[in-house]
Order: C-alpha cells, then structure tokens, then sequence
C-alpha cells in the first residue's frame, strides 16, 4: 500500500515496534518521493514514549523512531500521542510507568494509503509480522470509509499530543512536555488545545465525536438504499473513559436479533461464532451468550498463545488470570444447561476451545453470524477491529470497529475460510482442562481478579 502511495497516508495504532526500521524508512522514502502527499500518525502516548532498553535499533521508544521523520517533514507529516484522560490526579503521580497503560489506551487499528484501508486488531510490530495470529480486512478502494476514518483522526488529534522537533520557551507541564530522553534533546510533545484541558476533555470529545457519527449516519442514509449493493458497513466507537458506547449498544441489537431468530422454531438456523485473544468478555456479552438460544463456538488463546506468557512481575499472572475467568465462564454456561451437542444436522449450546501453536501467540478478535447448518454455509455478518470484546476494551479503552453485513458469496466464502482455518490451531476445553496441573490457578491470581483487576485485563 505505502508503495502505492500518492496522496495521504493514515495510520492508528498503539504503538510502532521501535524494531521496525524497515517501514519507518518505507514512510521516509514516500514523503520523499511525493512532495504532495501528507502523512498522520496516531498512536498512544504511555506506549510510544516508553524508553526500552532493550531496543535492537538506536531509537529508545517509538516516539524517537518518528521523531526524524517529523522534523525533516514536519509540514507534511504529523505524529500525535492520544493519552487517556483516565489517568490524573494522585494516581497519575504513584502508578509506575509499566502499569500506566491499566487506565486505558488508545487502541483503534486503522492503516490507510490513499483510497485504500486495512481495518485490524494488529499494532504495527514484528511480532505481528511473524508469529502472532490477527486478523485483517482490505479495502482495496473505499473513498468514504477512508474519508470517514481521516476525519475520525483529525477529531481525535484535537485532543493529543502532537510530536515536535522543539520545546516552545515557557513549559507548562501539562500542555506542552519535553519527550524523555536518555540523553538531552529539545523535542518536545505540545497540547493543541490549551481552551481543552488534556485531563479533563471528555465532554468536550464526546460531543464532537457524537456529531462526527450522526454526520456519517446521515450521509450514508443513501447508500443503504441502494438496490445493487451486496455489502453494508458500519463503523462504530467504544471510548467508555468519554461516554461514547457504539459498539456496546450495537452489539445488543446483533444479540437481539439472534435471539428472535433463534426462538422462532420455523427460523431456528443462526449460528455465532466468537473469538478473542484476551477472554475477559464484558458481563453484558457473557450473558447474551449464555441466555442465547443459538449455538455460539468461541476460540479462546491457550495460557501458551497469551501474549503475556513467561513475562515478569505481576504481568507473569495476566495469564491465570484469563484461566480464571475463563473457567468460571465455562462452569456459568454448564450451569445454564448450554452444554454443547453436536447434531446431526445442527449444533446446540456453547463450545468452548483455545488456540494453541508452536512457537505462537493469539490475538485475533471478531463475531460472526452464520447460519446453523454442518455444510458450506458461511458467515453474512461479521465484526472487525481493535475491541477485544473484554471489560477493560468497553470501559476503558479507545476502540474503533466495523460492523458488515453482506450477501456477496466471495465475502460469505472468504470469511468461512478464516474460520475454518482458525480452528485448525484449536482444541476444546472441558472439565479435565481445569484439573491439569498447568492449568492450576494461583492465588495471588485469584486475588488480583477479586481486587478489580478483571476490568483490566
């Protein structure tokens, strides 16, 4: 995409892995080569300022890898640093830095290039490149989406940092902050608003944003009308630290409509498929599972395939913890009779199973609706994007995702293969699976969860 390249590049992640030289010299030689083109960057502030000292390239964060592209392009190209209001007063001043991210993050994943959008899950790092399973969808040509998500970052930008070369002469430490440095620099990240306070904007973004969609809403009321259109697409946010729940409400009404499906026994043919890397699904999700009349299969990540396996401190429990909730998610539906039966023509209850590869890790995340049926019929609806279904990506976190519906048998058939080929890696999980002793959960995990941690995770 960045190859073909002419006229504006988007990009929204959490972060850009500091191994990533590659792109960054991908992203240099298109602003070189395309005096018209305008590059902007959006990404979270505590992730992307973070110094690691065991980068493998001569930027200490990611902040620092932009920062040359910002001050040779610093007319054509922005880099802004989202950082959620969540996080002020005394506990802005006693959490430590590697636990800032617990209060929320910017989390939307949108990469485009002229006309062109990838819409993710992944961030722009080597694992994702490699050796982590995610998902993605193109869109080869999508003027409107891709108009959409350029407005949706110019509004957010408003309320972020923006990344420059130098330090204005009168610091206020709230509005505009040098970049930390292990050796000194005059760059510096600057507050755009100083009318917005930048720990206190959430009102303020939620209005914008609230317009931001009605407009959208309006706009596209047309094209919903159009006879020879096979696919329809929604974009939707979930910014519970601003009051903005999209995603929450939409999903209710997706639920809704499974369940009038369901119940009907001359339509008793709708089948949800779901899957997350972080299996800390939201109470509300939990339950229109369990109370569902549909069959729902879920992929969950084996403690192997967490992304947080093996790591210190108190991130080394994050995967008990998701075994923990995992279990007790299990036992709930046992409880409520959704025991899974495998029919002959049709299947009934919850499976549950877990995605486990060598040398892998899971972070896929999506739902889809299909029709019950042991044969070639593939999923009409499907949700895309950077929510992992979970508390913390509903309450806390900034997510941008995309409900599609569509008739088009090449999208049914594409989207039928992705799961097929993600079950592939998956195994169910029954009532032995606790008992194992790799799969014991300790007590200080249990304790973290009891203490609140659970929105966290």
């Amino acid at each position: 995409m960045l190859r073909r390249g002419k006229r504006r590049v988007v990009i929204s992640s959490l972060y850009i892995g500091t191994e990533e030289e590659e792109l960054i010299k991908s992203l240099e030689s298109l602003l070189s080569s395309q005096p018209h083109l305008r590059m902007t960057i959006i990404l979270d502030y505590h992730r992307s300022t973070r110094l690691s000292p065991t980068s493998s390239s001569n930027a200490p964060s990611t902040t620092h890898m932009l920062l040359p592209l910002v001050r040779a392009y610093g007319d054509r190209c922005e880099v802004w640093l989202y950082r959620s209001p969540n996080l002020r007063g005394v506990m802005e001043m006693i959490v430590p830095e590697r636990y800032d991210e617990g209060w929320g993050t910017w989390h939307g994943k949108w990469y485009a290039v002229d006309d062109e959008v990838i819409l993710s899950g992944a961030n722009l790092a080597r694992s994702y490149f490699t050796n982590r399973q995610d998902r993605y969808i193109h869109f080869r040509s999508h003027p409107s989406l891709l108009s959409y998500l350029s407005s949706l970052t110019r509004l957010y930008t408003n309320y972020s940092y923006r990344l420059s070369p130098s330090l204005p002469p009168s610091v206020n430490k709230l509005y505009s902050v040098p970049l930390p440095q292990p050796i000194h620099s005059s760059a510096a990240l600057i507050w755009p608003t100083p009318s917005v306070h930048p720990r206190h904007f959430g009102p303020h973004a939620l209005a914008t944003l609230t317009a931001l969609q009605n407009t959208w809403r309006t706009s596209n009321a047309s094209r919903s009308r159009r006879v020879d259109a096979d696919t329809y697409v929604w974009p939707v946010i979930q910014a519970g630290v601003l009051g903005m729940r999209e995603e929450e409400k939409a999903m209710e009404l997706v639920w809704d409509a499974v369940r009038d499906k369901g119940l009907s026994p001359t339509k008793r043919n709708i089948q949800v498929d779901l899957t997350s890397g972080y299996f800390a699904l939201f109470p509300a999700y939990k339950k229109s599972i369990i109370n569902s009349p549909a069959p729902v299969r879920i992929i969950a990540a084996s403690p192997r395939a967490n992304g947080f396996y093996g790591s210190k401190g108190f991130s080394r429990l994050i995967p008990e913890g998701y075994t923990f909730l995992e279990r007790n998610f299990w036992r709930d539906c046992l409880s409520a009779g959704r025991v899974w039966r495998d029919r002959k023509e049709q299947w009934e209850g919850v499976r549950l199973r877990e995605w486990e590869k060598e040398g892998w890790t899971y972070h896929s995340k999506e739902q889809n609706v299909k029709l019950n049926k042991k044969s070639t019929f593939d999923p009409f609806f499907t949700f895309i994007g950077s929510s992992n279904l979970s508390t913390r990506s509903l309450n806390l976190d900034t997510e941008l995702s995309l409900f599609i519906s569509t008739s088009s048998p090449i999208l049914h058939r594409s989207l039928g293969k992705e799961l097929r080929a993600l079950n592939v890696h998956a195994r169910d999980v029954n009532e032995d699976t606790w008992e194992r002793k790799d799969r014991k959960v300790s007590f200080l995990a249990k304790v973290l969860v009891f203490l609140g941690v659970e929105g966290m995770l």
